[in-house]
């Protein structure tokens, strides 16, 4: 699914002045694509940025103020996963094909339900911890119920010390998720 980040003015206002680096401490941005906008915002003392994540085919990824989206110890990022059935979205089926897939590398990955967390517009992400597998990461992932898609914000770290640490980020940055509107309208110039 092809998503685009629009950044918001106070965002936009500070790139400006930076043309070359398209990040800012503690910006915001809306998320949207076919079918979807929704906002997020970065965490305190995190940035967003929405050119480091475009080789990954991300387009909202953070990380710590003086760390990269390359080297930083835990990094977020935003995605979408939309059904190929033309049914409504069903985030415990994304949940279990997730499941399913990190189950099935070597190493294989551990993976644990956490609590839920709330976001801005009330909605509840359910959330899996994954650790471990050939990369050795650890993962928090917060998988949000919408009708049309399933997003789902995303902390991996390198280290389970880094990973701790930033679980409180990420419970900021998934609570600040806003679901704007299913009904967009791209135009192409």
């Amino acid at each position: 699914m092809r998503c685009t980040l629009h950044l918001s003015l106070a965002a936009a206002l500070s790139l400006a002045a930076n043309a070359s680096v398209a990040q800012t401490t503690g910006g915001a941005g809306i998320i949207y694509g076919s079918h979807h906008a929704f906002t997020v915002e970065a965490p305190s003392g995190w940035v967003l940025d929405n050119q480091a994540g475009q080789s990954d085919g991300l387009v909202a990824v953070f990380y710590r103020t003086g760390e990269s989206w390359e080297h930083g110890t835990a990094v977020m990022y935003v995605n979408t996963a939309s059904p190929d059935s033309g049914h409504d979205a069903d985030p415990l089926q994304v949940i279990a094909d997730d499941s399913a897939r990190f189950a099935s590398e070597v190493p294989p990955v551990s993976e644990r339900s956490a609590p839920s967390l709330s976001t801005r517009d009330g909605r509840a992400a359910h959330v899996r911890y994954f650790d471990g597998g050939p990369r050795g990461r650890y993962e928090a992932v917060a998988y949000i119920a919408e009708k049309t898609l399933t997003p789902m914000i995303v902390l991996t770290s390198r280290t389970r010390a880094a990973f701790e640490a930033a679980l409180p980020a990420f419970a900021q940055l998934v609570g600040s998720y806003w679901f704007m509107t299913s009904d967009v309208r791209i135009q192409h110039n």
